[in-house]
Parts: structure tokens; C-alpha cells; sequence
């Protein structure tokens, strides 16, 4: 699925935003833990940053329109930085299981940054058994029956010799105002009326404007490259 500077999420996607709360976070994480030494950081970098134009995605942020004008789009992160996302740290000795889920919870347990793009990645090395991890975490807004497969595509190869994709030339568009935000927001309100005739004339800033019907999920499961 094409993903575009402006995109506006989908009402499914929007009360994903909707629902979070302190205590009550949005995003979804994973564990990955592989056999072998570790790769370094600086070629974790250069593999993701190599393949986010696969997942455009990776590389926007929200931006959420006042006084209700609409559902928040997705625009370009000017000021995007893979080493923000892309993070690197080490368990003490002896590097147990058990050390490795108390710094997942650790890492889950913090709300993503609602000004940058939705996900972390981290590098963990240190566990015991000559292994090391990778602890995902991205916020549900961004993770649907499409998108979650993408993902995978950006990390993992089906080959042990990873392909080599050459890196994009990405320039981000510019950042719209919010006067701009608020006129895309008019726009897309009789589309929104005319899928939904019967709607209510006012709705609670919690409930997701029907726009567009919810999505299947779909889950997909890969390896590092190069690593059994």
C-alpha cells in the first residue's frame, strides 16, 4: 500500500490514538533473540536506514489537526534521525532471560513520543549463550494487516546473504501549518458525511469519525540475515 506525505489515518487507526492513556499505552512490542555474536551498531544503522524507504512510514509523524478538524494525517519528520529509533545497550553479566524482560518492560513501560515517528528498535547485546536481541516497539496506529508485513521487510531477509537495497534520496516535504492541517480537515469532512449519512451531528472527541471500516491484522515472522 502506497503511503504519501498528508495521509490521513483511518478511523480504526485514529482510535488506537484515541484510547491511550498514562497507564494505558497503544503501541506493540516484540522480543527477537538470536544465536551468535552480535552485528554492530553502526551496520544496525546503515541495514535499517538502507531499507525505510520500503516503509515510508518509518520516517513520518502525526499531525493532528485543531479544533477537531479531522482524524491526524501523517507528514514527514523534517528533522528525522535513525539514531533516535535505532538504539543500542547491554545487559550485565551474566545476562539471564529474566535480566532481558525486565528491560523489555522497562523499555515498554515508556510512552513513544507523539512528536517523533512511532517506533523504537534496540540492539541488546550482553545475554548469556553467546546470543544477543532485538526489542521492537511501535504504537498500533502504525501497525495494520499491511503495514506489519512491511515492517518485517525492513529488518529481515528470507535468504541467509541479505540483498543489498540501495538507499533512496529522500528529501521531506514540508511541514503544513496548521491553518493548512485545519483546511485538509474541511475538505475531507463531506466525504466523511456522505460515507456515514446517518451519523450523528456531534460526536465525542474519543469516537473515531466512520470514515473507512477497520482492517484484518495479519502477524509475520522472519530472522536476522545471514543468522540461523
Amino acid at each position: 500500500m502506497a503511503t504519501r506525505h498528508k495521509d490521513r489515518l483511518s478511523a480504526i487507526d485514529a482510535s488506537f490514538l484515541a484510547q491511550e492513556g498514562k497507564s494505558s499505552h497503544m503501541h506493540v512490542g516484540a522480543i527477537i533473540t538470536f544465536e551468535g555474536p552480535p552485528p554492530v551498531y553502526d551496520e544496525v544503522l546503515a541495514h535499517v536506514g538502507e531499507r525505510l524507504h520500503l516503509v515510508p512510514r518509518y520516517r513520518q509523524k502525526l499531525a493532528t489537526p485543531r479544533f477537531e478538524m479531522g482524524r491526524p494525517l501523517w507528514i514527514d519528520d523534517p528533522t528525522f534521525n535513525i539514531e533516535y529509533h535505532v538504539r543500542h545497550t547491554a545487559l550485565p553479566a551474566p545476562g539471564s532471560t529474566e535480566q532481558l524482560r525486565q528491560l523489555a518492560g522497562r523499555i515498554f513501560s515508556q510512552r513513544l513520543d507523539r512528536s517523533k515517528p512511532l517506533w523504537e528498535l534496540w540492539l541488546v547485546q550482553g545475554l548469556e549463550d553467546n546470543r544477543f536481541a532485538l526489542i521492537s516497539k511501535t504504537h498500533h496506529a502504525l501497525v495494520d494487516g499491511v503495514s506489519g508485513v512491511d515492517i518485517a521487510s525492513v529488518l529481515f531477509d528470507l535468504a541467509p546473504v541479505p540483498q543489498h537495497v540501495e538507499p533512496d534520496d529522500w528529501t521531506p516535504q514540508p511541514e503544513p501549518s496548521q491553518a493548512e492541517l485545519i483546511a485538509e480537515g474541511a475538505r475531507a469532512w463531506p466525504s466523511c458525511r456522505s460515507a456515514s449519512p446517518h451519523a450523528p451531528p456531534r460526536r465525542s472527541p474519543t469516537r473515531a469519525r466512520p470514515c473507512q471500516r477497520p482492517v484484518r491484522r495479519s502477524r509475520a515472522s522472519a530472522r536476522w540475515p545471514g543468522r540461523g
